[in-house]
């Protein structure tokens, strides 16, 4: 969810001539900033426990450092990037201090500011964002199944044998798919990715319907080797096909 977009979008600005040096603290800057988030959704949701304000500090302040390398690379244009995840983060840590964190909304703002990371390491100006397609299309797509995956987790952990919540993925992952496959028909996307969404379809049914509804249990780690295997495969396809 971290790695992946940022990955892609660093190998577009490769493909596409536009390689800046700023995408290299930014990569310290959003790993060590999502520390701190934890750490401050933490603190917020244990009612300001002390245990957790030396982590939120060390986390921020490293943060806030690279940050500023990040922007002083990057020009001025980058603080505008702030108007989309300002309302984000304000939202998620809301959650956070209400301890309700683990609510559908909050996983799926993640993966909307997970995704938008992709075009923040191609445009240090958020402007310019809007007249890349590939790009777009591609944070798209990495919203999509990572948004996807939270319906996974939730049908194989906390909403674990619950047929409402299993549709509702298996719906999610098969919505996708259609508009995957009608994108490519009408020639804007490669036909790798309808295939790449019906795969996550059956894996968004097989697993819950194999393992919770039958009354079996499937760990936490064995569930992230499936999504780390899919994420890669993801990674691939964007790398070498992109949008077509």
């Amino acid at each position: 969810m971290l790695i992946v977009p940022y990955l892609i979008g660093v190998a577009l600005t490769i493909q596409q001539g536009r390689f800046r040096w700023y995408v290299l603290p930014l990569f310290a800057f959003w790993m060590i900033g999502y520390f701190c988030f934890h750490a401050t959704s933490q603190w917020l949701k244990s009612r300001r426990a002390s245990r957790f304000v030396r982590p939120m500090v060390t986390y921020g302040v490293l943060a806030g450092v690279f940050g500023l390398i990040t922007w002083a690379l990057a020009g001025w244009s980058l603080a505008l990037w702030v108007i989309p995840y300002a309302p984000i983060l304000a939202f998620a840590l809301f959650l956070a201090a209400t301890r309700r964190e683990r609510d559908l909304a909050g996983g799926l703002l993640t993966e909307v500011a997970a995704a938008l990371i992709l075009l923040v390491a191609g445009h240090p100006d958020p402007r310019t964002a809007f007249g890349d397609t590939t790009g777009q299309v591609l944070a798209l797509i990495c919203f999509v199944y990572f948004a996807g995956t939270v319906w996974v987790v939730k049908t194989m952990i906390r909403e674990r044998g619950k047929p409402g919540w299993i549709a509702a993925s298996i719906g999610w992952h098969l919505v996708a798919t259609i508009a995957a496959a009608v994108a490519a028909g009408l020639g804007h996307l490669s036909w790798v990715w309808p295939a790449f969404f019906a795969a996550t379809t059956v894996r968004a049914a097989v697993l819950p319907l194999n393992w919770p509804m039958r009354g079996r249990q499937l760990s936490a780690a064995r569930i992230g080797i499936v999504e780390i295997a899919f994420s890669t495969v993801l990674l691939v396809c964007a790398l070498t096909v992109g949008m077509r």
